[in-house]
């Protein structure tokens, strides 16, 4: 499965690689303590990374001089096709798992690095403290901006239907109706499609509802040509090791 990762890196930029434009994108979802890492049981449902992952990752990325920009300078770049500096990077979360800001956000304030956090709606209007798999609150949205950047992943579309993301099986109705209820939260600019699955119809609907970027997760570099709503990341989980994080950024300066 990593090879394979690798090769859609390697060979997935739509023929623009060898550019100094790229930027690796990474996708987390939810960071769980060591002694909580369950390999036979919670992994096997959720996107996990170690939190001892988490921070050897991250402070890679600081010992190694990579530049972690924030989506507001990302948004910037694509628009007006400005280059990306060297050894660019963004920092993106899915879910909106309340682990980001008790685990990641400690992490990425020490090292001054932005993130980006996709929410999905329902479970951040009715986050309970108390839950198992808690959630980010919307008081929690607000304490934490200064690091965070937040998105949208829907209110409550993040499911399969007939092994499709209920995103894109839903009628035209039905998402403009579940980005309403979204926009009662915060006016959101950035969007994650569940699953990474996607349709030329929600990005229509999405810029109607005024969104900037919409983001996949097909394993790719993204660069300036990258189109606004169809941005590549790479999802970093439990099967990802450290050695393969470090092997990703290193096919991205090759690609200088």
């Amino acid at each position: 499965m990593i090879v394979s990762i690798f090769s859609l890196i390697l060979f997935g930029t739509k023929g623009e690689s060898k550019s100094e434009n790229n930027v690796a994108i990474f996708t987390y979802h939810l960071i769980v303590e060591d002694e909580d890492f369950d390999e036979e049981g919670l992994n096997k449902s959720l996107p996990i990374t170690k939190l001892s992952d988490f921070e050897n990752e991250m402070k890679f990325l600081k010992d190694n001089d990579y530049k972690v920009i924030s989506m507001k300078e990302f948004q910037d770049h694509i628009y007006e096709k400005k280059n990306f500096p060297p050894k660019t990077v963004l920092i993106t979360f899915d879910d909106g798992y309340y682990s980001n800001i008790q685990y990641a956000y400690p992490i990425l304030k020490e090292y001054n690095f932005p993130a980006t956090t996709f929410i999905i709606g329902k479970m951040t209007e009715h986050a309970k403290p108390d839950a198992k798999l808690r959630y980010i609150s919307i008081e929690e949205m607000n304490d934490t901006k200064d690091i965070f950047t937040y998105g949208g992943h829907t209110y409550d579309l993040h499911y399969f239907d007939d092994g499709k993301s209920r995103l894109v099986s839903s009628s035209e109705e039905v998402v403009k109706d579940d980005l309403k209820k979204l926009s009662n939260i915060g006016e959101f600019k950035y969007f994650a499609y569940p699953y990474g699955m996607y349709s030329a119809k929600n990005e229509k609907i999405l810029e109607d509802f005024g969104y900037k970027l919409g983001f996949l997760n097909n394993n790719e570099l993204a660069n300036l040509n990258s189109r606004p709503f169809e941005i590549p990341r790479i999802s970093i989980n439990s099967m990802i090791t450290f050695e393969d994080f470090v092997k990703f950024l290193i096919l991205l300066e090759k690609d200088k």
